[in-house]
């Protein structure tokens, strides 16, 4: 924290300087991930908080199952906001999962959590906007990580076999 408020900034990594062109949050969390060292991506927004067991909760699904991309439940705030959209997502079952990714991001974005070599083999976010992309860069790569994973291990069926899951205890 002392660092990021003395007023210095990251170094530089190709495309990020002053002047490069916007990306959205795509190319926001392409340069997140460059600059980070982990084996293990955590996803966060600014605006969210986590609870104090979700990485060591996420990180124990991810060893278990090194290519797929973790996510859980989350809580609104204030109490209500947005009620129908997170009854909805959180809500769903293995089956829902799999079949309303067509319909929408079925795994929250701010909850998500993946080793770094399943990222790399989905590919980046997309940087355009979504009106570029044709859809929002959370879907897209989304979408990019079923591929990848059905590219490299063969579709076996199932939602298990897309490399999609929530925590334990979940549906």
């Amino acid at each position: 924290l002392r660092w990021a408020c003395s007023g210095r900034r990251w170094p530089e990594t190709p495309g990020s300087a002053p002047d490069a062109k916007a990306g959205g949050a795509g190319r926001a969390r392409n340069r997140a991930v460059e600059q980070s060292s982990g084996e293990f991506l955590c996803f966060l927004d600014a605006d969210d908080v986590m609870l104090p067991d979700r990485i060591s909760r996420q990180l124990a699904v991810a060893r278990a199952h090194p290519r797929a991309l973790i996510g859980g439940g989350f809580v609104k705030e204030p109490a209500g906001s947005t009620e129908h959209y997170a009854r909805w997502a959180n809500g769903m079952g293995v089956r829902d999962l799999w079949l309303q990714q067509f319909r929408e991001i079925t795994v929250v974005l701010p909850t998500w959590f993946l080793s770094r070599s399943t990222f790399d083999r989905a590919g980046r976010f997309p940087e355009g906007s979504p009106e570029e992309e044709g859809e929002a860069e959370d879907l897209v790569f989304f979408y990019q990580h079923i591929q990848a994973f059905l590219d490299s291990a063969g579709d076996a069926g199932g939602a298990d076999a897309a490399g999609v899951g929530g925590l334990p205890g979940q549906s």
